[in-house]
């Protein structure tokens, strides 16, 4: 399996963006995630997997956290590391990247991704409302104002 095959593997990747990899992650990050592994790594740990000196190994995965190509989480009074996924990733990539770039077919296909995506995470919540409405839930937009009632 190559890099490239491992990374799509692990950051969940839809089809739709595998040959637009080069818009999401540089090479660096691509073996960030790769290393990482489905694993929860401190910064020397990953120092060591990358074999990159600590200081290096630093500015990446801040780079890599600001980018939601990693998440962090003190564990024990340590930092770990540990891969995101692409689903993470698509907020900033629409928001502040190079989105339109990507050709309008596959933005489209991403984007009923994202709706699956979306439903099949949040789906155990709704159905807990709908036995009970006033289950405390997290669901983005669960209460909204219309202003038009006003």
């Amino acid at each position: 399996m190559t890099l490239l095959d491992r990374f799509l593997e692990i950051f969940e990747v839809p089809p739709a963006m595998h040959p637009y990899m080069h818009m999401v992650v540089d090479a660096q990050e691509m073996e960030l995630v790769v290393g990482l592994d489905g694993q929860a790594l401190t910064l020397a740990q990953v120092a060591e997997t990358l074999s990159m000196p600590l200081d290096e190994t630093a500015a990446l995965l801040e780079r890599a956290f600001t980018r939601h190509i990693v998440n962090r989480k003190i564990v024990d009074g340590e930092t770990r590391y540990t891969a995101a996924n692409f689903y993470s990733r698509l907020d900033p990539l629409s928001m502040y990247e190079n989105w339109r770039d990507v050709p309008v077919e596959a933005r489209d296909a991403v984007i009923e991704w994202q709706l699956q995506e979306f439903i099949n995470q949040y789906l155990p919540v709704i159905e807990e409302l709908r036995r009970d409405p006033d289950a405390f839930v997290h669901l983005p937009n669960q209460d909204m104002l219309l202003l038009a009632a006003w």
